[in-house]
Parts: structure tokens; C-alpha cells; sequence
């Protein structure tokens, strides 16, 4: 960076600190995961609504338009209406990019022929309680 005349400062801190000062609006540049946590799309959106900037918009990103579209999405019901205004506001966010996207995740599960029920819920972690084992399929693969 100094050879094209940038000047950069590093300030190494722990997760709470940096999370503090990205919430204050202190940190120029920080790198987070995030995966989405439910069926519906508006607690993305979130994350660019001025009404959480301090909280999950650490960008502290505020657009008159998205705002609108945010507004809206909260009280009208699932529909083609809803599904455009999702579109419109993914433009939105596209354009001015709050956040850079630029990983995705992809998991692979395995489980053995008795498990019984498995399969990854695509919204919570805890799967572990809907699961069994089917003790006779267990027994006849680890005695062939």
C-alpha cells in the first residue's frame, strides 16, 4: 500500500472490542460471517435498514428508497407484491453494496444407514433431538 500511496493502520483488538467500534461506526473495513436464520428474507434485510444502524447494520447503511421498501416488507403478506419489493431492494443493496458478499458456504452431511430422521434443517441447529437409531440395522452392518 505504501507504493501507491495509501496509508494504512492496523488496530489489532479481541471480538468484543472490534464488534463495539463496528457498531459505533468506528471500524472502516471488517470481515464477518452471517448465515440467514429464517425462511424469510426480511431479517437480511436488517442488516441495511437504518433502523438497526448501532445494532445488525454495521455498515450503518441509510437509503431513503431501501428504507421504504424495508418499511413495507415488515407489515404486508407473503406475495408477488412482497416478492418485488425483495428484488427491488436486493438491486438496491447491489448497487451501493453495504456489504461485500464473497464466500458461501457448502456442507456436506453424512450419516450412517440407521440413523433414522436425519436431515439438516435448513433454519436451526438443533437437530440432534429428532433423530434415532434403528439398533437392528446398526447390528447387521457392523457384523457383515
Amino acid at each position: 500500500m505504501n507504493s501507491i500511496g495509501i496509508r494504512i493502520e492496523f488496530s489489532p483488538a479481541k471480538w468484543p472490542e472490534n464488534l463495539k467500534s463496528a457498531r459505533a461506526g468506528k471500524l472502516m473495513v471488517w470481515n464477518l460471517g452471517y448465515s440467514a436464520a429464517s425462511p424469510d428474507g426480511r431479517p437480511s434485510f436488517d442488516l441495511a435498514s437504518a433502523t438497526h444502524k448501532g445494532g445488525q447494520n454495521l455498515s450503518r447503511f441509510d437509503n431513503k428508497r431501501f428504507n421504504e421498501i424495508y418499511q413495507r416488507i415488515r407489515v404486508i403478506p407473503h406475495g408477488p407484491e412482497r416478492e418485488q419489493l425483495f428484488f427491488e431492494g436486493k438491486r438496491l443493496l447491489s448497487v451501493y453494496v453495504p456489504y461485500k458478499y464473497h464466500i458461501h458456504r457448502i456442507l456436506t452431511d453424512l450419516a450412517w444407514p440407521w440413523v433414522i430422521g436425519y436431515r439438516r434443517p435448513p433454519y436451526w441447529r438443533d437437530w440432534w433431538p429428532y433423530i434415532d437409531i434403528d439398533a437392528g440395522e446398526q447390528a447387521k452392518a457392523i457384523s457383515a
